[in-house]
């Protein structure tokens, strides 16, 4: 029986060496057609070291493992004047691709690698790339409709376009989004366009980037180093991020984002435009007054920001903003609340002779006539952050700036009787009315045990 050429194994059930196939390792002649012979084996194929040009594309099906000696040392080079679609098509599942390079001849044209079913409405999945490496050519990587992917420590760099994440969409059936894709130390840059793009019709989950970096990818024709849509949750974590500062290193729409651990430098900040609804965000760094967080949605757009320093919050105009122990600018923020038109900041020089844990004071401007003897609303029916985990709460509420002997201001529950909603009375005892124009309202909660305000 014979052997193979390099390891020796009895080729029946074994590794599939693509030089036994006739593969040319000095990139001279085209390597398609036996790379296609040993992937038509359904065993792992192995690719030595050595250049091979690639004229065409090659299909993984299910369960099939292509691994290298080394990404400097095994590289599929992609001949984009012979072919312009994908190069390797992962068309399976369980598939796992490492230790080998795939660059192009040019970035006009060409896809590296296609992570998606033959019938591109299908889905296709657990797939694995490790310490693979692409560079050169038009589009790195595709991903259609997948469930699991990971890459780690993969480099995609020196193409016009990155990773590119767009599910097909038939407008019936159950595709057009993706479950689970994962990088982990991996490194995305030095793209022409984009470095990251994910673009799913239907909201899809469990994208991650973890110990990754994404940096210089610039945005010529894009406007950003990465944008992503539809998708919850994001999950940063401990990565960095760096660009030109005139364009954002990630643009968001319609995302539930979550980062813990991110260092931003020099770029053009985060863009959450007016859709994105929620951001929250652990240790978020930024170097520049250009790192800053830009987030133009209202009443459904949540910002949270804990133990960070923001280069500038001038672009935030989210009405629910909280901020915990963070440099925004030049203001430290404590404890920053601000939710539909109520502020909430931390007063932290309030002697009281009981325990006393946190206190929270939040601000509104009034304008109201007290009757005579009367009482009005200046405010019915507010959300209070839930900050406290209902804890035992007293508020109490002045106006400083006039001296109204007569007016007695109350905090009391909401009509709805709900403990997370309030309200705030002015109470006339006076035989004349009493008019406020534009007043500063203070209203303080505290929260421990025997408290007297």
């Amino acid at each position: 029986m014979a052997l193979t050429k390099v390891s020796y194994s009895m080729i029946s059930g074994e590794t599939a060496n693509i030089l036994d196939y006739g593969a040319d390792p000095t990139g001279v002649s085209s390597s398609t057609t036996a790379l296609n012979a040993a992937l038509a084996t359904g065993n792992t194929v192995f690719i030595p070291k050595g250049t091979f040009r690639l004229t065409g594309e090659s299909v993984l099906l299910s369960g099939v493992r292509i691994i290298g000696v080394g990404s400097g040392d095994s590289i599929l080079r992609c001949d984009v004047s012979a072919h312009t679609g994908s190069f390797l098509r992962v068309a399976g599942g369980n598939n796992v691709l490492e230790h080998f390079a795939v660059t192009g001849t040019s970035t006009t044209a060409g896809t590296a690698i296609y992570l998606s079913a033959v019938n591109v409405y299908e889905f296709t999945g657990w797939m694995t790339l490790n310490n693979i490496h692409i560079y050169n050519i038009n589009l790195g990587v595709r991903v259609n409709n997948v469930f699991t992917v990971e890459f780690n420590n993969c480099r995609i760099f020196a193409n016009e376009k990155g990773v590119l994440v767009d599910p097909q969409y038939d407008g019936i059936g159950d595709n057009g989004y993706f479950t689970t894709i994962t990088f982990n130390k991996s490194y995305i840059n030095q793209n022409g366009d984009y470095g990251f793009k994910a673009t799913p019709t239907i909201v899809s989950k469990n994208l991650a980037f973890r110990d990754s970096v994404i940096e210089s990818n610039t945005g010529t024709t894009s406007g950003y180093q990465s944008f992503i849509q539809n998708t919850d949750p994001l999950y940063i974590e401990n990565c960095y991020f760096e660009s030109e500062p005139t364009i954002p290193f990630m643009r968001l729409s319609s995302c539930q984002t979550f980062i813990n651990q991110a260092y931003v430098n020099g770029t053009g900040g985060l863009d959450l435009q007016a859709t994105s609804n929620e951001l929250v965000a652990f240790r978020f760094y930024g170097t520049s007054s250009t790192d800053k967080i830009i987030a133009t949605g209202t009443i459904l757009q949540r910002i949270e920001i804990w133990d960070s320093s923001l280069g500038s919050a001038t672009n935030i105009n989210s009405t629910r903003q909280v901020f915990k122990r963070t440099q925004v600018g030049a203001t430290y923020y404590e404890n920053y609340v601000y939710q539909l038109g109520l502020t909430l900041s931390q007063n932290s020089g309030v002697t009281n002779t009981s325990i006393q844990k946190e206190v929270l004071l939040y601000k509104r401007t009034v304008s109201a006539t007290v009757p005579a003897n009367g009482a009005v609303a200046l405010i019915v029916d507010q959300t209070v952050p839930n900050l406290w985990n209902d804890e035992f709460v007293i508020g109490s509420a002045q106006i400083t700036s006039s001296y109204q002997p007569d007016l007695i201001y109350q905090v009391t529950t909401a009509t709805t009787g709900s403990t997370e909603y309030f309200c705030v009375f002015a109470r006339n005892f006076s035989a004349s009315p009493i008019t406020l124009t534009n007043q500063l309202l203070k209203i303080m909660f505290v929260k421990g045990s025997a408290m007297a305000i």
